[in-house]
């Protein structure tokens, strides 16, 4: 019986070439790093374009992506090719790694406005009335409300979209869901914030 070579560096290049991004996140659990490093060439250019999308920081998004890769390096053992493809898999994680940078950021932001409105010297007298407030705001508080207020589905397809700047097609990929239910929904949602926005100008009038 003859022993065979161990497997150099060539030759595995060539069957990670080969193989589908379903097999390199399966090598990726087996703790494949050069699996890793081609399964990240296949695919971060799309993640990153889908992170930049949602953060518009470029270095935002370059941690973003950082952070989604690590997550398929220490999770890819949770991933099943019988619920989805892997590029969907690992645009969902770097989806929802930007999503929890946006929103941290979000929260700064907030959190910087509400320091400047507690040392504005006009609020030690009174609380603004109505009129004091810029319509825009307003406004802009009230499509906060009408999308919060929409089923959960409909509420992040809407962000995503509308917030974060991604089109239906990024979407399906980003939700693993088909185009024409991401398109159907959106469209439901954006109703039914129509309907709310109206509702709400007719108990200003």
């Amino acid at each position: 019986m003859t022993v065979s070579d161990p497997p150099t560096s060539r030759s595995v290049a060539r069957e990670h070439a080969n193989a589908s991004l379903e097999d390199l996140l399966e090598r990726v659990a087996e703790g494949e790093e050069s699996a890793l490093r081609r399964f990240y060439e296949r695919t971060s250019a799309m993640v990153f374009g889908l992170v930049g999308r949602i953060l518009r920081d470029r270095g935002e998004a370059e941690d973003a992506l950082t952070d989604a890769y690590v997550q398929v390096w220490r999770e890819a053992g949770r991933f099943d090719r019988r619920t989805g493809s892997a590029l969907a898999w690992v645009t969902m994680l770097a989806r929802t790694r930007a999503i929890d940078r946006w929103r941290a950021r979000e929260r700064r932001d907030a959190r910087a406005q509400d320091w400047e409105a507690l040392t504005d010297v006009r609020l030690l007298d009174s609380a603004p009335t109505p009129s004091e407030r810029s319509d825009g705001r307003e406004r802009a508080l009230a499509v906060r409300r009408a999308v919060a207020a929409l089923p959960g589905e409909q509420r992040r397809l809407i962000e995503a979209a509308f917030f974060s700047g991604l089109t239906h097609t990024e979407l399906a990929a980003a939700f693993g869901q088909p185009l024409g239910t991401v398109k159907t929904r959106i469209r439901a949602g954006l109703a039914a914030l129509r309907d709310a926005l109206e509702s709400l100008q007719g108990d200003h009038a």
